[in-house]
Parts: structure tokens; sequence; C-alpha cells
């Protein structure tokens, strides 16, 4: 009852906070109750003040929980029952997932619809900037293996990651690395009013991350020997991978003797679309058989995005 005096004191006087009187303070603590005691509303103020106390239920007992820590949530088990966020839908070529539909797909897919630099796009001489000066692309490029894969929206070789030695090419003061092989059929880009049969796309990137494609054009003619190992590893369904031997592939033989190219800055050609893409079109096609490009029509019967608005960009090329 002392303990519950002196606090009621202490709130009504207006103290912050709670002092013990040693022995040695009590007759100030005397004269203190004396001057209370001739003021009848604070005398009731305490009263009042101590009978709220005692009314004041006793926090629990060790080992003891009360109703309200009882029907506190456990938030340990919302990591546990919070859904897994849902995956993308699938994008592809056909009509219900089709290009005309990306940007509605999902909310990264948007520069499907929203870009101004997409890709692909049509390439005329007569409007491009013939430019003799033009640096010459310089390839790397050796004998590599890698992996093969299959989707259903293409067929793709990955190039295995090394932090050493890897094939590249040098292209406006930067080093690009191969990182895989793309192939579309039939061709995206439209080159003076011409579509090849089939356009491969080597893939690189630099060490800042930005893309930059070479596409060599195919026509229909002899057999190409990179092509035809290539073919002769092909996964049997979508979800399987097939491995080429190291060295397998003679990287150099994908390019064309004739380096004179187009450039243009663009997007990539499937979601989501990402603009910023450094882009060299080769003009001199090379070729390939009709049975090797049956092998692929069979497998991808079409992986070609429409083309996209050129919207004043501007074309380079070598003359």
């Amino acid at each position: 009852m002392r303990i519950m005096w002196w606090l009621a004191v202490s709130w009504c006087c207006g103290l912050v906070t709670i002092v013990w009187a040693a022995p040695e303070s009590r007759a100030g603590a005397n004269e203190q109750n004396r001057l209370i005691e001739n003021r009848p509303d604070v005398m009731e103020r305490i009263r009042q003040a101590v009978e709220n106390m005692g009314k004041q239920k006793s926090p629990p007992a060790p080992g003891k929980t009360s109703n309200q820590a009882a029907k506190r949530p456990d938030n340990t088990k919302n990591a546990a029952t919070n859904p897994v966020p849902a995956t993308k839908p699938a994008w592809g070529y056909a009509a219900h997932n089709g290009p005309a539909l990306w940007a509605s797909l999902h909310k990264d897919y948007r520069l499907c619809q929203e870009g101004q630099r997409q890709s692909p796009i049509a390439i005329q001489d007569s409007e491009s900037l013939s430019l003799p000066g033009m640096e010459a692309l310089a390839f790397e490029y050796y004998f590599a293996g890698g992996l093969v894969t299959q989707h259903e929206t293409g067929l793709r070789v990955i190039l295995p990651s090394s932090d050493g030695e890897a094939p590249q090419f040098h292209a406006r003061g930067q080093r690009y690395r191969l990182q895989e092989i793309q192939f579309h059929a039939p061709g995206e880009f439209e080159i003076n009013g011409n579509v090849s049969p089939l356009q491969m796309y080597l893939v690189h990137q630099n060490a800042m991350g930005e893309s930059a494609m070479v596409v060599v054009p195919f026509i229909v003619g002899a057999d190409h020997p990179v092509i035809e190992v290539i073919w002769a590893h092909l996964p049997l369904a979508t979800t399987d991978q097939v491995s080429l031997p190291p060295g397998a592939l003679a990287l150099q033989d994908l390019l064309p003797s004739d380096r004179r190219y187009y450039q243009f800055l663009g997007s990539l050609t499937q979601p989501p679309c990402r603009e910023g893409v450094l882009w060299h079109v080769f003009k001199q096609p090379l070729s390939i058989s009709q049975s090797q490009l049956s092998v692929l029509m069979r497998l991808i019967p079409n992986n070609a995005r429409p083309l996209q608005p050129l919207n004043g960009r501007v074309i380079k090329m070598t003359p």
C-alpha cells in the first residue's frame, strides 16, 4: 500500500520518474505528506488513483500466458504459407500467345508493344547511310563445344562460359563474348525486300551486360558442315539437351567471307523485347541445303516476329 501511495503522489504531482525514498530522505517525505493532506482536491485524486491501480490485473506468472498473448498471430508461419510467385506465362508464336499478344501476357513484356526501337526491321540500301570508313568487325572465333537445346520458341546452341579464352568479336571499341547461337525460320529481318528462309543469330554480350547481335542469313544451296554437326546432336524433346563434343564447332565457318554489314540499334526479337541491342546484319548469305532446312522447319515451324516500325532510326552500312 505504501508503494501504491507513492506512485499515486508521483502521478498527481506530474513527476516523470518514480523515486525510491531512502531512509535519510523520509523527513522530507513526511513534510510533503503534510502539505498534500491540506489539499482536499489532491487527496481525492490520490484516492481515485489508488483505487484504479488496485483494479489493474497483475501480469501472468512465469510459465503462463495471458489470453491476449495466446491469441497473438504466429508470424513465423508466413514464410511457409505465403504462395510462391507465379511464373511468367509462356509466350510463343501461336494464335493464343503470339507476337501480337506478348505485351498483354506480362507487365515485363510491355516493351514488345510500347518500345520505339524494336526488332526486326526492314533494311533498305537506299535508306541506309553508306560509310566507307566504317570499322571492320574483328572476330576471334575458333573450335568450341556447346549444348544444343530445343524449345517451342526455337533451337539454340549454348556456348560454355569461361573466365579465360572465349569466342568473341570487337565492335565500337568493345569486346563482346559469344554466348549462344539462335536460329529463326523464316528469317526475321527483311533486306532490300527479300526475306531469307533462315537467319542465324550469334548472340554476344560485353562485360557491362550489353548485347550485340550478329545476323547471318542463309539461302538454299549446298549443305553447311557446321549446321550438319549441330543437326546431328539435336535433342529428342523440348525437355532434352545434347552436349557437343569439345571442339566440334568450327565457329569461324559460321561467318561469310564478305564481312560487309548493316549496323543499327534495336531490341531483342523475343520477350521481354529489351531495347539497346547493337545489331549487325551481314550482307552476304551462307548456304544451307533444303534437307537441312526441312529438319529445322519440322522442329520449329515458324519462330519469326513480324517487322517493326523503324521510327526514324539510323541504319549504317559498309558499301
